[in-house]
């Protein structure tokens, strides 16, 4: 493959040209400082599991129980509009793996 930039020949997977430093069109794995690479399907740390991964849900049990206990006392309302902007957006949630189960275990540098 050739740079668009410099047109100097680089390795076919470089995420940037090593003559120029531009970036390349190849988007699926880029090169950080370690040595690891990005990735762009997750992998799970504890199984190996790669693909997508299951997010939790918006409203979990333990804040379902604190919403309406706390409902009595005018927090309840509150505290579900607070989760609901914080966890509206699935980046905010906890990744699980459909393979093993595993809570937080998603990795896309490997």
């Amino acid at each position: 493959m050739f740079c668009t930039n410099c047109g100097k020949e680089i390795d076919n997977n470089a995420a940037i040209c090593i003559h120029c430093g531009v970036a390349t069109n190849n988007t699926t794995h880029s090169v950080n400082n370690s040595g690891m690479q990005h990735h762009d399907q997750p992998k799970c740390r504890k199984c190996g599991y790669i693909g997508e991964f299951k997010r939790e849900k918006m409203f979990r049990t333990i804040d379902w129980a604190i919403g309406l206990a706390t409902f009595w006392f005018g927090f309840g309302i509150i505290y579900f509009i607070i989760i609901a902007i914080i966890r509206y957006d699935e980046k905010n949630r906890k990744t699980i793996c459909p393979h093993c189960g595993e809570v937080g275990s998603a990795m896309d540098v490997y």
